[in-house]
């Protein structure tokens, strides 16, 4: 599970070593296409507002030229698939910190107790 930044170099596909800000520039539908397919792919809200898709579909929205339902439905699809994402990842940061937060205050005493006498 990995949280994108605008300054996090991807390791994977044919932007391999850019930025996610040098996608979003080069190819800003690749990123569009990784938040929406690969499960472990999660952006700061700062990339999310970033991508094409939002301001294409309010365009499309404002110009008139489509369906405003399929739109308005299209925009909250977005929104929802990006809450959701947003609350899997901080639910699981939120269970790595309580692990290991349990640990720190444990310290070493299963290893202390496996030497008392008693």
């Amino acid at each position: 599970m990995k949280l994108y930044n605008f300054d996090t170099v991807l390791t994977f596909g044919q932007h391999k070593g850019e930025t996610v800000a040098e996608a979003l520039k080069n190819n800003p539908t690749y990123l569009e296409w990784c938040y929406a397919h690969i499960d472990d792919f999660y952006v700061t809200d700062a990339v999310w507002y970033a991508m094409d898709i939002h301001r294409n579909l309010e365009a499309a929205l404002k110009s008139g030229g489509v369906d405003a339902n399929e739109v308005r439905k299209a925009i909250a699809n977005n929104k929802k698939l990006h809450e959701e994402k947003r609350t899997k990842y901080k639910k699981h940061m939120m269970d790595l910190f309580e692990k290991e937060l349990e640990l720190q205050l444990k310290g070493n005493s299963q290893s202390i107790e496996e030497d008392l006498p008693f």
